[in-house]
């Protein structure tokens, strides 16, 4: 098996490639059904997924971590806020364990999505400066 550390700002985007590598399955509860220009129904998932992992492995979710700033509020507790980017944005995070190696699958497909975010590995996991996806230093969540 293998694990990784999933980071992001862009939640959707990770979910939409990770199910087109086959290592997530996407449930939604409901769809929006309409009709197409030439008679097809088209649906179009409602609300957030329900996120499996493929093959017998293992998606946790783990939204926002907090850290301490350093400072203290009025009360003298420590001040938390988000792991972000440089912009300040929340990374969303959750951990994937899986049988699939993820970068093998990503460079022999021919999907032109999938190839553009193998060039931006960090915007999706955490990564050393080659750009490889690692564990980070001091993971907040692990599996047993």
């Amino acid at each position: 098996m293998n694990d990784y550390y999933l980071r992001t700002t862009d939640y959707s985007t990770l979910l939409a490639l990770g199910a087109k590598l086959g290592v997530i399955l996407l449930h939604y509860a409901e769809y929006d059904e309409t009709e197409g220009e030439n008679g097809e129904i088209i649906r179009a998932p409602i609300g957030e997924p329900v996120v499996m992992a493929t093959d017998g492995g293992c998606f946790d979710f783990i939204g926002e971590i907090q850290r301490p700033t350093g400072e203290l509020d009025a009360e003298d507790n420590p001040v938390m806020a988000p792991i972000a980017d440089a912009e300040g944005v929340a990374y969303i995070h959750a951990n994937l364990r899986t049988p699939h190696d993820i970068r093998a699958i990503a460079e022999a497909s021919d999907d032109p999505v999938i190839q553009a975010a193998l060039g931006q590995i960090a915007a999706f996991f955490v990564a050393d400066e080659l750009g490889n996806a690692v564990p980070p230093n001091m993971p907040h969540r692990v599996f047993a």
